[in-house]
């Protein structure tokens, strides 16, 4: 690990990081700001996940921890998650689903232990780095990165996958 942590891999992740909080600073959430296809995109895909949780509906359990119902979901994510990248990746990077997926579904909680923490926002910033790193996100969409990708996926991580199934 403390090699790990001074490789040009840490510092460019930390740079992404630092290039996002930037592109924000001194703005509104709901100021205008450019937003490619891609963000659509994923903005779309955000959307996606919403509605799985209207269709799997909680279920009725004893004990205050993590609604079983999270497993379904979560279950459909895996099942999903390589046609929901490919529905926005161009056909050169198809084949980059094999790194996108792992970090994707890696940023929406444990459905073994049912949380959510810091390693699963960390996997998401990853999926977002990785889509910059491939060309998909550029520097002119990390506003909206902030604004609109992130402001969608940690109310669904924080708010509404652990409100109705937790």
């Amino acid at each position: 690990m403390t090699h790990f942590l001074k490789t040009d891999t840490v510092n460019n992740f930390i740079g992404f990081i630092v290039s996002l909080s930037e592109s924000i600073r001194k703005k509104k959430l709901s100021d205008p700001c450019h937003e490619s296809e891609t963000l659509t995109s994923i903005c779309s895909v955000l959307d996606t996940l919403f509605n799985w949780i209207d269709e799997i509906p909680p279920i009725q359990q004893a004990g205050r921890f993590g609604n079983y119902a999270y497993r379904d979901w979560y279950d459909r994510l895996l099942a999903q998650s390589e046609a929901l990248m490919l529905n926005f990746l161009p056909e050169d990077l198809k084949c980059s689903t094999v790194e996108l997926v792992p970090y994707f579904t890696d940023s929406f909680g444990n459905s073994i232990r049912l949380d959510y923490g810091t390693g699963h926002e960390v996997n998401f910033t990853a999926w977002l780095y990785c889509l910059a790193k491939i060309g998909l996100l550029k520097e002119e969409d990390y506003q909206a990165v902030v604004s609109r990708v992130f402001i969608n996926q940690f109310p669904l991580c924080d708010f509404s996958i652990f409100v109705v199934f937790f």
